[in-house]
């Protein structure tokens, strides 16, 4: 499995842009890129201070890494969310989106989409963060919150950003 070509493209263009200074915030010229990708149909879903985010078909997100910074290293958030999810054990994979395929050099990676995600703290039960606390699944920072969402394939609530350490 690849991505399509304009993913590829971005990847490149994206790695010696400038940053806002606001790690959130997307710069005028990632703007640019994103609308270039959307031209082609793949909607963005999201954004973070690493990764961009979009629809890759009805099933499956692909992440992008965003413009390199001093703390912020999109392609070692793919990486380590790669990584993470292969040494989990069956007990922390129900609680995390399955990683599906990573790109060489960790320079996009492909997740199962969650139909449905948890937009604040207060969305998320506490039978979720007692099972994470079971699997030795370490939810400090900033992930949870808006970081979880339904996946389909494990039929529950998983971590869908854990490019951080959780393991």
């Amino acid at each position: 499995m690849s991505i399509p070509y304009v993913f590829k493209e971005a990847i490149e263009s994206l790695k010696n842009l400038p940053r806002s200074q606001y790690h959130d915030i997307i710069s005028n010229e990632e703007q640019e890129i994103v609308s270039k990708i959307e031209s082609e149909g793949y909607r963005k879903l999201g954004s973070g201070t690493s990764r961009l985010v979009f629809l890759l078909n009805n099933n499956e997100v692909v992440k992008i890494p965003r413009p390199k910074t001093e703390n912020y290293n999109g392609v070692a958030d793919n990486k380590k969310e790669y990584k993470q999810y292969q040494k989990s054990n069956t007990e922390q994979k129900k609680l995390l989106a399955p990683v599906h395929k990573v790109g060489s050099n960790y320079q996009w990676l492909v997740m199962e989409k969650s139909p449905q995600i948890r937009g604040h703290e207060s969305e998320i039960t506490d039978a979720f963060f007692d099972q994470c606390e079971n699997a030795n699944i370490d939810l400090l920072g900033d992930m949870v919150g808006w970081n979880v969402g339904y996946i389909p394939s494990n039929n529950q609530d998983c971590l869908i950003d854990y490019g951080h350490e959780v393991l």
